[in-house]
């Protein structure tokens, strides 16, 4: 997926049930078979029912495959009554993935877990030379909830105060 712009979109999950809570601006759920998402900018309004909401992808899922998201965008707001909220992705799910040379210039809003570039991640992530220009989130980058294999950071820029582990 590469090299588009998506403009003035809004995207809000109708979910009723805590079956499919996951919210993307591009990517609801993306099950890790290996895609990169490359050169892309969105200005959105993401609302997410539940958990999992993030600017371009609400969860991306477990595979061998690494995901990859480089050199993208997100502009707007990314909204969740509930955990695992970011610019760029809401959630890893035991997936490989690299996030690296984005931007997030959007206002990220939920309970926990919310940040600048990746709300939350479960297993291998690294964030590289990513910008979060947003003060009000809780943890400016990323922020992992296990311990065994927590997020990788590198060469990243955040202009707010840290309130928790990044």
């Amino acid at each position: 997926i590469k090299n588009f712009a998506l403009v003035n979109s809004y995207i809000e999950s109708v979910a009723t049930t805590n079956a499919c809570p996951e919210t993307g601006g591009l990517i609801a759920f993306l099950n890790g078979t290996g895609t990169t998402i490359d050169s892309v900018y969105i200005h959105a309004t993401v609302k997410g029912f539940k958990g999992n909401v993030g600017g371009f992808v609400g969860i991306a899922g477990g595979s061998s495959n690494k995901t990859v998201i480089r050199n993208c965008a997100f502009e707007g707001s990314v909204y969740s009554p509930s955990v695992y909220v970011g610019g760029i992705v809401g959630c890893g799910n035991n997936c490989d993935m690299l996030i690296v040379n984005c931007l997030n210039l959007g206002s990220i809003m939920g309970s926990d877990y919310n940040s600048g570039i990746i709300g939350s991640n479960m297993d291998k992530c690294t964030v590289r030379n990513c910008i979060n220009l947003n003060e009000n989130v809780l943890y400016g980058i990323a922020t992992s909830t296990k311990d065994t294999n927590p997020i990788k950071i590198e060469d990243c820029w955040y202009m707010g105060e840290i309130a928790g582990m990044t």
